[in-house]
């Protein structure tokens, strides 16, 4: 299926010269995946955010990682104490919305249930990981203009790495890299039921988890609020 889906997209890039004329410069800027990689943020800000990783109160901090666009990268891990090698337990992923960070998960009562939730496995809990996304520009109005979040807008998010399209080489989305990476880091544990991930997002993290979900045929089912 994903060797379809690659040669659907090769099929769409060859076509696209001839879908007819765009709108606006900006338009014109999207490529075969969709508008260019999202810029990192060097100002002030977006220097202290990164020189601050999150807290992860009550649980452990992923991280640094570093991605293809040179951030370094974390996420927030609760395990539940019934999580090990001998008891496979669901893993969420959550993403959290533009501008807020991975410590935001701490708001929607997830937290508390990783304990007792019952996700249809041999016993109650499951693994929470929040990824923090990168500090970019957005698509969004006013102050939502840049800050913390995902680039949903740049949509190669090939497992696989980098894509070339006539001789123009599309490099992997660094969000959906970093997802996988610490996706990756907690299944190596062997204390995730592979059968049983999922991905979960509060508005642009939403429209990230989507978007993931539908190129990552690991995950099993994707719940989301108020996408962008």
């Amino acid at each position: 299926m994903r060797a379809a889906r690659a040669a659907g997209l090769v099929i769409l890039a060859a076509a696209l010269p001839w879908l007819g004329g765009v709108a606006s410069g900006e338009q014109s800027q999207c490529g075969p995946f969709g508008n260019p990689p999202a810029e990192v943020q060097h100002g002030f800000f977006a220097t202290f955010v990164s020189d601050h990783n999150p807290v992860c109160f009550g649980g452990q901090i992923l991280g640094p990682w570093k991605d293809s666009s040179g951030s370094e990268r974390y996420a927030c891990l609760y395990e539940p104490k019934s999580a090990g090698a001998d008891n496979p337990l669901p893993l969420v992923v959550f993403l959290h919305g533009s501008i807020a960070s991975a410590d935001s998960v701490l708001a929607t009562g997830l937290r508390g249930r990783t304990e007792t939730a019952d996700l249809g496995n041999a016993k109650p809990g499951f693994i929470l990981l929040a990824p923090e996304g990168r500090e970019t520009t957005h698509y969004y109005p006013g102050t939502d203009a840049k800050g913390l979040g995902w680039d949903n807008w740049y949509r190669q998010l090939s497992a696989a790495g980098d894509v070339a399209i006539s001789g123009a080489t599309w490099k992997e989305n660094p969000d959906a890299a970093a997802i996988d990476h610490f996706v990756d880091e907690e299944v190596g544990t062997g204390k995730v039921d592979r059968k049983r991930i999922y991905v979960m997002g509060w508005s642009n993290g939403a429209a990230m988890a989507i978007l993931y979900a539908l190129e990552r045929p690991q995950i099993a089912a994707a719940a989301v609020y108020s996408r962008a």
